[in-house]
């Protein structure tokens, strides 16, 4: 009976020391994320046959998902892919505009907090990126073209469960098109480039596999 009593107490310690010990990033986890989100960017478009500038401020409604992989205790490496779908202005002359953005980027992160529920990490975004902006008008003007995208990012993820949570990030970002395509079907074409500047802040599911 005593046998029993202490092999029942020492199991009980075993599972205390495991909840105890259970971190919400480990090596060799895989973790999901997707979600949606608020951008606010600053805008420059130069206009390289009339040499003008011109300066102003874009929102969109972003729809990101990442892949990650922990390599390290506190390292991993992944993937990421958004969607943008910018907002256009109702008293705005082009309020019958479309535009829209995507990128893939790679995505390393360091994980600063990582408890049992808890994980805050910082990481960097690079990679490609892709604008379409159509204006439906008679003249059927767009513009359209790829560039390069360099952000930064601040997340923080909550478990629900041990697999399961919430995250919430804010990432700064820096878009650079060169020698966007402006046309329309008049015959029309130009070049412009663009840059977007400032972030996002997203909200989203996270699944995390051991």
């Amino acid at each position: 009976m005593n046998n029993i009593l202490k092999l029942s107490f020492l199991f009980v310690l075993v599972l205390i020391s495991k909840s105890l010990l259970a971190q919400s990033f480990a090596k060799n986890d895989k973790i999901i994320e997707a979600g949606f989100g608020l951008g606010i960017y600053d805008t420059h478009i130069y206009n390289k046959r009339t040499n003008i500038n011109e300066n102003s401020r874009a929102a969109a409604w972003v729809f990101p998902v990442s892949f990650e992989y922990a390599f390290r205790k506190r390292l991993a490496i992944g993937l990421a892919y958004k969607y943008s779908n910018f907002i256009n202005s109702n008293d705005s002359v082009q309020s019958n505009a479309q535009m829209s953005g995507n990128d893939i980027t790679i995505k390393p992160t360091f994980h600063i907090i990582k408890s049992k529920r808890l994980n805050v990490y910082i990481g960097a975004l690079a990679g490609l990126a892709w604008v379409n902006y159509q204006l439906n008008d008679s003249e059927k003007a767009y513009v359209k073209g790829n560039g390069t995208i360099l952000a930064y990012v601040f997340g923080t993820r909550f478990y629900i469960t041990k697999n399961v949570g919430l995250g919430l990030n804010y990432l700064f970002n820096n878009y650079n098109f060169v020698d966007l395509t402006l046309a329309n079907n008049q015959a029309y074409t130009d070049k412009l480039n663009l840059t977007l500047k400032r972030g996002n802040v997203n909200l989203g599911l996270v699944i995390k596999i051991n």
